[in-house]
């Protein structure tokens, strides 16, 4: 079952300011996850949202599962993301 990709748009803005490098590895790894999602994330404590790490970046996703598709929510450096 492969899962439908979807980026909200600040999260594409903060890809966008990421240097390109990163940004590809990141669009790598989410095409992985795309196929079998749950063997790559971790569901973050008290929130209904999924963490994925890229080297040291972080992109929160909400995967919903009847409809085949991941939210890409945000994309940013372990340090800023969970604030």
């Amino acid at each position: 079952m492969v899962y439908n990709l979807q980026i909200t748009d600040a999260a594409k803005h903060q890809l966008a300011k990421i240097d390109k490098q990163t940004a590809r590895r990141i669009n790598k790894k989410l095409q992985e996850v795309a196929q079998d999602p749950f063997q790559y994330v971790t569901k973050l404590v008290g929130l209904e949202l999924y963490k994925l790490r890229v080297g040291d970046y972080r992109i929160l996703l909400d995967i919903q599962k009847k409809t085949l598709v991941i939210i890409i929510i945000e994309v940013s450096h372990r340090r800023n993301v969970y604030k």
